[in-house]
């Protein structure tokens, strides 16, 4: 009986001693968690949506604009503060990326910041607004209170654009409509062609 009563005892305590070995394995496992997440948490606090954007290359996306609607089409390329939206049906669009306020279909992952290249990194809106300039090619504004202007961009400042009402043929020489200068933050979207 003695032996019986000692192996009952020994039996309860390897359970007892089981039972803490997990317990403790599993708040092990809900602190590994908890890290896990933090980490993620932190990591996505660094992402910026040029970050998501430059990982959607190629991806077909819709852009909701502040005061211009909606775009919709792929992304083709990612500057510092725009990207460049080829679409199927219209023309490409040069879009600011202070005037989307949502985007649809938008991948996940995100691209590594500060990795974007120094190409990439340097070339701002306004850079943008200047190879569209020296092409001399008709644009279509899209405005963030819902107008839009056509005609051809005659010149870039630091935080504005010149856009002159005339065809894109005629010389700059040639006697034209007044310019109407549009700082960049009315800007929502620019359309080519």
């Amino acid at each position: 009986m003695r032996r019986s009563v000692q192996h009952w005892l020994g039996m309860r305590w390897e359970r007892l001693f089981a039972d803490l070995e997990g317990q403790a394995e599993a708040a092990e496992q809900l602190a590994r968690a908890d890290e896990v997440a933090d980490r993620v948490r932190q990591e996505l606090a660094r992402r910026t949506v040029a970050d998501r954007l430059r990982a959607a290359i190629g991806v077909p996306i819709d852009v909701t604009l502040d005061g211009a609607g909606g775009l919709a089409g792929r992304v083709a390329q990612v500057g510092d503060g725009w990207m460049l939206l080829t679409r199927e049906r219209g023309p490409d669009a040069l879009v600011l990326l202070s005037a989307i306020r949502g985007l649809r279909g938008l991948v996940v992952a995100a691209v590594e910041p500060g990795t974007a290249g120094r190409m990439a990194a340097r070339l701002s809106v306004a850079h943008a607004l200047r190879l569209i300039a020296r092409d001399r090619s008709p644009v279509t504004l899209l405005h963030r209170d819902h107008e839009t202007l056509s005609g051809t961009i005659d010149r870039v400042g630091a935080d504005y654009i010149d856009l002159v009402a005339r065809p894109a043929e005629r010389s700059r020489r040639v006697a034209s409509s007044v310019s109407t200068t549009v700082p960049f933050e009315a800007i929502a979207a620019v359309l080519a062609g």
